[in-house]
Order: C-alpha cells, then structure tokens, then sequence
C-alpha cells in the first residue's frame, strides 16, 4: 500500500518537530513543511500530496477561508485543523464546504491517526462522488446530442466536444473505421496537435494499442509506458477506450483522456451505456442513409431502383401491416428456395421457426406501434427445403401520411 503523503501548515513560532516524528512513527510521509496556508499553494503545484494538516492557534483573526475555499476547488485534497479550542463563534466562520476535519489538543497517537484515514475515507468518497456525477453530466449531453443529430461525422464531433467542455476530461476522440478497418473520420476535442491521431491511422496496418481496443470485450485502459510511448498521452495520463459496436458491427471506438487514477466500477459501467449509445445512433444513422438512398433511388427512377434493389446481395423485401410479402428482391428468392410468386402468397411468419414465431411477431408489433423509425432484429427461418438460416434484419416502417402500411427490411 503506497504510503500517505502529508503537508504540514504549521507556524514557525509554535513548530513542534515531534508532531512530524509522531507522523512518520504512524507510517506517513511529511512531504513538506510551510508557516502559512498560502504557502501551500505552490507547494502542492510541485508536489504530490494526499492531505493537509494545519497546526496553528485558531481565532476570530484567522482568515484563511478563501485559501481553503481555493485548495478545495483546484486540488480536491482533505484538511485537518489541529487546534486548542474550537467555539461555535470560529467554527461557523470556517467554510464547511471544504473537506475539513477538526482534532483538539491534547490528543494521542491513536486519535491521530483515525482522524487523517476518516478524513481520507471521506475525501476518496467525495471525489469518487464528483468523478461519476461528471460522467453523469457528460452522459446526459451525449444523450440530447444523439437525439437531435442526424449526421454522424457532426454527431461524434459534438460529443467529444461535450466530454471536455462540460465534464473535466482533458480530452476525447473518437475514431471511425469502415469495415474493411481503414479510417473513416476521426474527431477529437482537447488534444493539441489535432492532427496526431490521423497520422497514426493512415497507414494501412492498424497500430498495435487500436487492435487490442478493437479486440477486447472490455473497457481497455491506457497508460504511457517505456514499451508504449502513445503521443497524445502525458506521463501522469491515461485514457479509457471503448469500441462502439451495434448490431455486431463495429464503428470504430472511443477514447477519453484525464489524469491517472483509479477508475471505479460505476464509472466503467457508466463509459459502456455511452458507448452502446453513440454504436446505436451511428447505426441508426447507417440504416437511415440507406433507406434514404433507396428513397432517391426509386424517386429518380423505378427501372434503376428494380435494378438495384433487385441485383443488390443483401436480401430486401417489403410486407404489408397484416405480414404478407409485397415484394421481395433476388437475394430473397435465392436465399429461401422460393419463387416469386409463391413468396407473394406467403406471410412472413410462414418462414419462421415456430419456437421464434411470437419473438419476431411482438418485434414487428412493437415497431409498428410505437412508431419506431427503424429496428434491428435477429431470427431463423426454414428455406424451401428445410434448411435453417440465421440472419439479422434492420426493418424500417412503410408510412403514408403517418399512416402505418408496412415494413422495409433489409
């Protein structure tokens, strides 16, 4: 267990060097001594410190609430006042906003000690507290962006600019892949050199750190190491990166820069609703292009969107509200054994197996009823000859006059 780091604020007439010796016979480390508490300010610029002890005579005159106030708010770090009296006068002049605690003289070896860990316990209690309300808060901002974006190079530059600007991250990327793994779109936030993390894609063998976040079914942390010299990482960096997959594709993933420490459990599980969130809308994003060119492509001309739609190699069909085929393209025919014309006089729960039937009727039921612009389903079905095939299916509602009439499925 790394040892506690201590400053003592202690003044020059009063120093007592047994209170150091009675610190470092309880385990701890006196970084650094100062006689006043503004002295601590650049003090803790320089070193790492774990917590603060002020051994000075407390009164009315003492005005170090601003200095507290200002530790606090920059370093996060616990204060403990060791003092003779405390009255209620001195103690409502204290700002109780800090994380302070309070030992009276004359205390023992053992009082000592409870109050620096208590105070710690506390402190780590309210900085795992703050570090999941601002990924909360980043959470919230990603999920109003997803609803009002609908383009997915502007999406991901807009979430990357919201884990910097509103959570205290020191920065984020996001980078987009097409399937063939080579790069697609990169957008980043805080990094300095906007420029560095393109450079490391464009070459057509991934670098090793990208394939292993590709690869991993986890959060997969990064820290700057001698076999691992990354250019947009500092030494006292690390970076938490995570895929962005949907529908068993994978996006590309992202990465998000802050000072090194200990990541919790609720935060990890906080980063994968996030990243399921943006895979969702940048398929979402996929499907809806897709159909948007279908749209084009029948609007402009029937003869080129019978072409299309008919030579394509993913299966396309469309059925009405009630399940039966209205159209169903080559790869459909090819796909199932059936001809045309006997696929026409068919319903869709025809093909399915009947273990799966209710699943795959309540998938249809539930899009069409809530309106759901497209969705993604995965099911079985018996070919003509009795063959089982699994596929996955994105379904996209047939609306006329916001009058439900069908499904589009690809």
């Amino acid at each position: 267990m790394a040892t506690t780091r201590i400053l003592v604020v202690e003044e020059k007439s009063k120093f007592d060097e047994s209170l150091t010796t009675t610190l470092e016979k309880l385990d701890f480390e006196v970084t650094t001594s100062v006689s006043k508490i503004d002295e601590t300010i650049p003090q803790l610029k320089e070193t790492d410190v774990d917590i603060i002890l002020i051994n000075i005579e407390l009164n009315e005159k003492n005005k170090f609430n601003k200095a507290l106030k200002y530790i606090w708010s920059q370093f996060k770090l616990p204060i403990i006042l060791l003092t003779n009296t405390l009255n209620k006068e001195i103690h409502n002049s204290l700002n109780t906003s800090t994380l302070l605690s309070y030992l009276t003289r004359p205390y023992n070896q053992r009082e000592l000690r409870i109050t620096i860990e208590s105070a710690l316990f506390k402190a780590q209690a309210e900085k795992c507290k703050a570090d999941i309300n601002s990924l909360l808060n980043a959470a919230r901002k990603i999920d109003r962006i997803i609803n009002v974006t609908d383009e997915s190079k502007k999406l991901v530059k807009e979430i990357c600019r919201s884990f910097v600007t509103s959570s205290g991250f020191q920065a984020a990327f996001i980078v987009l892949l097409e399937q063939s793994k080579n790069l697609f779109y990169t957008a980043q936030s805080g990094l300095k050199n906007t420029k560095v993390i393109t450079d490391l894609l464009m070459n057509n063998n991934l670098p090793t750190w990208i394939n292993k976040i590709l690869l991993s079914e986890d959060i997969f942390e990064i820290s700057n190491s001698n076999d691992l010299n990354l250019p947009f990482l500092k030494s006292n960096e690390q970076s938490i990166n995570i895929r962005l997959e949907s529908a068993k594709k994978t996006f590309g993933f992202l990465s998000v820069i802050f000072k090194k420490r200990k990541v919790s459990s609720e935060e990890k599980a906080i980063f994968k609703t996030i990243a399921a969130d943006i895979a969702f809308s940048l398929h979402s994003i996929e499907i809806k292009n897709k159909n948007k060119n279908i749209e084009e492509i029948l609007a402009s001309s029937e003869a080129k969107y019978r072409m299309v739609i008919e030579n394509a190699t993913d299966i396309i069909f469309t059925a009405n509200q009630n399940g039966y085929f209205t159209f169903v393209n080559n790869a459909g025919l090819l796909n199932t054994g059936y001809r045309k014309d006997e696929l026409l006089k068919l319903n869709y729960l025809d093909l399915i197996l009947p273990e799966y039937k209710n699943n795959v009727k309540n998938y249809y039921r539930e899009q069409s009823e809530s309106k759901k612009t497209s969705a993604y389903i995965e099911y079985p079905f018996r070919t003509k000859t009795g063959k089982i095939k699994w596929y996955g299916q994105n379904s996209t509602l047939i609306l006329e006059n916001n009058i439900f009439k069908g499904f589009h499925c690809i």
